[in-house]
């Protein structure tokens, strides 16, 4: 555990890592079981997000503890709104979050709340290099979703702009090799692997611009990571909360696909430098009074302490994610049974 992120007592840090080893066969109610099997049915609370995690909760424990829900991005609303009967507190780092899940549950408004997460800062800030080409850091999963392959075709529009940039990769995920070969002969595209948080660090204060043309995402941390260093951000608009975080004082903002946009704010900034380093300033003073994590903590464990308070009596539902055989009351043998017939061999009960 990061020691800036040690809470206060009467919290009491274990340090108890588990690891739950999950087969490819296994169903949502069988990772529920393996994760519910660590739990412990003694009063205080769960920090959860997970499905399985919730499941785990609802079928096989006493549920005498009391559930707080983190809600990343868009794709943890539906297991909000699924399992608000079993969920206590919702928390949001996200304001777009936090407003869709008021508009969709206003009975629980009192229950939501917008914590924005703390990050370790960087211990530099990155340094001024006059008439240098800028460098460029992209920080997340190789997925297409994060728009990795869309930075080739922008460097093409750049390079058609007579401007030359250093473009470091990092990061690891599926298509990492597929990306790899397609800059191969790129001499200004370099692919790092990083293994410790510092050296994540380290590397954003080398930076200049961190890009992320991503298509899904919450609030990334590795951007935040790289404006402690005073990197500035140029991303796409892939949620309506961002425009909120990052306004034009602290970076660009582009439409999903909308690789000119992109291209254009590199620019801009390759051209006036003297901006680049006004937002560069105003980036790391923004994580540094916003987003450092020895004061976000404190929110946090403010609201952890108060877990007594949210608790709610619990209600039973049973929620099926695939299919009646696995409900928790359907006997294993049963189940077993089942699935080893035939389709379309009736069950006679």
């Amino acid at each position: 555990m990061d020691e800036d992120a040690v809470p206060p007592q009467p919290f009491q840090v274990i340090p108890d890592e588990r690891i739950i080893q999950f087969g490819p066969s296994d169903s949502f109610n069988d990772k529920a079981k393996k994760i519910a099997a660590e739990l412990s049915d003694a009063p205080g609370a769960f920090i959860t997000n997970f499905l399985e995690e919730l499941m785990a909760i609802q079928y096989f424990t006493s549920k005498p503890k009391t559930v707080f829900f983190v809600c990343h991005d868009e794709g943890y609303v539906p297991t909000a709104i699924q399992y608000e009967f079993l969920i206590d507190v919702f928390i949001t780092h996200n304001p777009y979050f936090y407003d869709e899940l008021i508009r969709l549950m206003p009975n629980r408004k009192k229950t939501i709340f917008y914590l924005p997460y703390g990050i370790k800062r960087a211990d530099t800030i990155r340094m001024h290099k006059p008439g240098s080409p800028l460098n460029i850091l992209f920080l997340a999963r190789i997925h297409k979703l994060k728009g990795i392959f869309e930075l080739p075709e922008i460097d093409e529009k750049l390079r058609q702009a007579d401007i030359t940039v250093n473009w470091t990769i990092v990061g690891d995920g599926s298509e990492k090799e597929v990306f790899r070969e397609m800059v191969k002969f790129r001499e200004n595209f370099t692919m790092l692997t990083l293994n410790t948080q510092d050296d994540v660090l380290q590397e954003c204060a080398k930076e200049d611009i961190f890009i992320l043309p991503s298509y899904k995402d919450g609030l990334p941390v590795a951007m935040l990571e790289s404006m402690s260093a005073g990197v500035v951000p140029v991303m796409y608009r892939f949620n309506e909360g961002i425009d909120r975080i990052i306004t034009p004082e602290y970076g660009y903002l582009a439409d999903p696909g909308d690789l000119t946009g992109l291209a254009d704010a590199i620019m801009t900034l390759d051209r006036d430098r003297a901006l680049l380093e006004k937002m560069s300033l105003a980036c790391f003073t923004k994580v540094k009074e916003e987003y450092d994590v020895k004061e976000r903590a404190k929110s946090y464990y403010e609201l952890f302490y108060q877990y007594e308070k949210y608790k709610r009596k619990k209600r039973i539902k049973f929620v099926s994610h695939s299919g009646w055989l696995d409900l928790p009351f359907v006997p294993s043998f049963f189940r077993k049974m089942a699935r080893r017939m035939k389709p379309g061999t009736k069950l006679t009960m």
